[in-house]
């Protein structure tokens, strides 16, 4: 009888165990390649905006001056608001600024023309320092007291945000070359609109430029208060007067 070789029991085990996992690797890797293709992730997130933004604005409140003795008041006189031709009647002028952006604003400057009619005779910025350049008609030298132009230049340096400053201005009336204080044809039974100061324009740089931007004018109505000869002129347009924000941003 002739006997047969056999392997032996255990390596052929072994065998069908390798076979197996190599098989079930290559099944479990081509599964997970598909997976891949199929796993889509969605979600939000939030990315910070440095947005540089700055605004100002100007108001003018006024008469502080008794229309009939030429006494400065303390409060504006709301009950009869009006200029006298015999002496100064003072008004208070004020320009405010404020960083409404995000980042911080730096060498933020004012510049505003007060016109003839009136001059800045008090300063009061709540922060940095004031230049005022004086001339009459002509850029010739002001004498300080007849028609005259006066530039203001505010230089505010360093804004924070959410940082607003002002500057106060208390202004006067000027004599005209008649000798009378403005404005005084509303006394003749006319009336007419007399220009305070012109758009005050306010600059500022950060890291991604330069803002810009400029408030309007104000002008204020007087009339003739039905006195005649009295110089007194009785102001028309409601006080206190407050001009829009202007603003400037970038991105």
């Amino acid at each position: 009888m002739r006997r047969r070789n056999r392997q032996p029991t255990t390596l052929r085990r072994l065998g069908l165990l390798f076979v197996f996992i190599l098989t079930a690797t290559c099944m479990i890797g081509g599964l997970y390649g598909g997976w891949t293709d199929r796993i889509v992730f969605e979600g939000s997130a939030k990315i910070a905006c440095w947005k540089p933004k700055i605004e100002i604005k100007k108001t003018l409140d006024g008469t502080f001056t008794d229309p009939w003795t030429g006494e400065t008041l303390s409060e504006p006189n709301r009950d009869y608001i009006a200029v006298a031709a015999s002496f100064p009647s003072l008004f208070e002028l004020t320009i405010y600024v404020r960083n409404s952006g995000s980042i911080t604003l730096y060498d933020v400057v004012v510049e505003d023309t007060i016109e003839n009619n009136v001059a800045p005779v008090e300063l009061e910025p709540s922060k940095g320092y004031v230049e005022v350049y004086s001339y009459s008609a002509g850029h010739k030298p002001w004498d300080g007291v007849h028609f005259g132009f006066n530039e203001v230049t505010w230089f505010i340096g360093e804004l924070e945000p959410g940082e607003m400053v002002y500057l106060r201005m208390v202004i006067a009336t000027l004599q005209n070359p008649a000798g009378k204080y403005e404005p005084t044809s509303g006394d003749d039974g006319d009336s007419q609109w007399v220009l305070i100061n012109r758009g005050a324009a306010v600059t500022g740089l950060c890291f991604y430029g330069m803002l810009q931007t400029q408030t309007e004018g104000i002008s204020i109505q007087v009339e003739d208060d039905g006195v005649e000869g009295n110089g007194i002129a009785r102001i028309v347009t409601p006080l206190p007067y407050e001009t829009p924000w202007a603003e400037a941003s970038i991105g």
